[in-house]
């Protein structure tokens, strides 16, 4: 399993937590998730589900700790990510997502997912870019 942490990348606001507050919003944080090859078994899915359901608590709990007035929300759901965004998107005013550049290439570089949030979201869409990390991989 793949741990997450909550860094905020170089640029990103520090006053999202004042401006939370002072609209009376929260941040949903979304966990989208699939089965595996290796989820065969009842058994196996069901260890699966409880891992991916816990997971959103690895980042949620820090952010909560640091700001403890603002509502978070954390939701794990078993569809794909462009689909768990667009229907998040649906129930909010913004949503916010990673975009991770790739060296040596010019221009943008939309994945898939990025590209269904920026054409079906019903609401605004803020792509955040991430600079690749110093071993080359995004």
């Amino acid at each position: 399993m793949r741990r997450t942490s909550w860094r905020k990348p170089p640029g990103t606001s520090r006053r999202w937590p004042r401006k939370c507050r002072s609209r009376e919003a929260g941040v949903s944080v979304v966990h989208a998730w699939a089965y595996g090859r290796n989820d065969r078994t009842h058994s196996d899915r069901e260890s699966r589900a409880r891992r991916e359901e816990s997971s959103t608590e690895l980042v949620v709990a820090p952010l909560h700790k640091e700001h403890p007035l603002v509502q978070l929300d954390n939701r794990s759901v078993r569809v794909g990510p462009a689909r768990a965004l667009i229907d998040a998107g649906a129930k909010g005013e913004a949503v916010v997502i990673a975009t991770h550049r790739r060296k040596y290439t010019l221009g943008m570089q939309l994945g898939p997912v990025t590209h269904a949030l920026l054409h079906h979201a019903r609401c605004h869409a803020v792509l955040v870019p991430v600079l690749p990390s110093r071993l080359g991989a995004c």
